[in-house]
C-alpha cells in the first residue's frame, strides 16, 4: 500500500532522482504508466508497467509487449520499473 501512496503523491511529476521521467498512473504496486523522452532521439517513450507494453525509439513509437523485445531492453525496462518504485518510496519518507 505504500507504493502505491508514493506513487500517487508524485502523479504528473518525477521522482527526485528521475527527473526525466513523468508518472502517468500507478497501481497498488507502484508505477504503472510512466513517460519521458529519449535524449538520444527526442522521441516519447511510454513504458506500460501493468500491461508490460513499451513504445518509443526502439519500436518506432508502436504500443508493443515486453515479451516481444530484445532481452537488454526488457531487462533495462524491467530494472527501471523497480528503481522508479524505489526512489518513489525514499521520496514519500
Amino acid at each position: 500500500m505504500r507504493e502505491a501512496k508514493a506513487c500517487m503523491s508524485r502523479i504528473g511529476s518525477s521522482p527526485t532522482d528521475f527527473e526525466t521521467y513523468i508518472i502517468k498512473s500507478c497501481t497498488n504496486t507502484g508505477v504503472w504508466i510512466v513517460e519521458t523522452t529519449d535524449p538520444t532521439t527526442g522521441i516519447l517513450e511510454q513504458f506500460d508497467f501493468l500491461n508490460k507494453e513499451y513504445a518509443g525509439a526502439v519500436t518506432a513509437s508502436i504500443q508493443t509487449d515486453f515479451a516481444l523485445l530484445e532481452e537488454g531492453h526488457r531487462q533495462k525496462i524491467l530494472h527501471l520499473q523497480k528503481a522508479l518504485n524505489n526512489a518513489l518510496l525514499r521520496d514519500y519518507e
